[in-house]
């Protein structure tokens, strides 16, 4: 017995099983079954020959896997032991299912369908694929068939397996929906109605507000004024106002010192901001 490489896919007796190709297109050839077998780890030496005729010895270029006739003739390091090896060559593989790459986060096999991450382009699904495990070609196409060499992968992109032995299989290819991070975005402006300044975490807000059902045709701004305003803004946020001591607030007006916490969208970002209400009364009566 010697030592191979796993190329050798079985040694059965004296089987020698190899794979129909090492490397796609190119069959294996004689050469290439003995680059895989370490004969030097017991010190053996081998020929090629043919035991039809008595043994003669057959040239690498000659030699013919799949021949029952022409065989490796392995001596151990006695120069006594011998061993007669047959080559058989493998079929070649039909399999087109599709070989991920290990850790791969760009697309997900579902049937014959095949959903990538949003913005995936060819050349990074390709890569994604392990084409040389099963020999095969792996191409891009347009839904029309025609290769598609670059580019961002679209709806209804075709995906080309063809095997080791040309059998091919087309998978249809869906692009998934945008993934949009939640901002984690807690400023806050004077676009907003009722805020009339921003000083770093202190925001200046309107004492007063118009109310058409008020005799002066105004009043006092409530904390829950100051909240749907924000939230008109932006209502992916979350916004809360509590007292300078920090306890919450369920009614009534707004104080100076009073505290806005602003919760961004992630939910995790925060941010507190302290009110000081400026007194528009004479505005609104104008």
């Amino acid at each position: 017995m010697f030592e191979a490489d796993e190329e050798i896919t079985e040694i059965d007796d004296t089987e020698i099983k190899v794979l129909p190709e090492l490397e796609r297109g190119n069959d294996t050839e004689i050469t290439d079954v003995l680059a895989l077998i370490n004969f030097d780890a017991n010190f053996q030496t081998y020929e090629l020959v043919d035991i039809d005729d008595d043994d003669a010895e057959v040239s690498e270029s000659d030699f013919e896997l799949d021949n029952d006739d022409h065989q490796i003739l392995v001596t151990a390091q006695d120069g006594d032991a011998t061993e007669y090896y047959t080559i058989t060559v493998l079929d070649k593989l039909d399999d087109t299912s599709i070989v991920e790459e290990e850790d791969q986060e760009v697309f997900t096999v579902n049937g014959d369908g095949v959903e990538v991450v949003y913005g995936t382009t060819v050349e990074e699904l390709l890569a994604a694929i392990d084409e040389e495990e099963l020999f095969q070609a792996v191409t891009v196409h347009f839904n029309n068939l025609d290769l598609k060499e670059t580019g961002e992968v679209r709806d209804f992109n075709v995906l080309r397996v063809e095997a080791q032995d040309g059998t091919v299989k087309l998978y249809t290819l869906f692009v998934a929906d945008e993934v949009v991070e939640d901002s984690d975005d807690v400023s806050v402006s004077t676009d907003v109605d009722l805020i009339a300044e921003v000083d770093g975490l202190n925001i200046t807000v309107e004492k007063f507000i118009a109310d058409d059902d008020e005799e002066d045709g105004y009043r006092r701004t409530l904390w829950s004024d100051l909240i749907e305003a924000l939230e008109e803004d932006d209502e992916d946020r979350s916004y809360e106002v509590v007292t300078s001591s920090g306890s919450e607030k369920v009614k009534g007006y707004l104080f100076d010192y009073d505290l806005l916490v602003v919760t961004a969208e992630d939910g995790e970002e925060t941010e507190t901001y302290t009110i000081h209400l400026y007194d528009n009364e004479y505005d609104l009566e104008d």
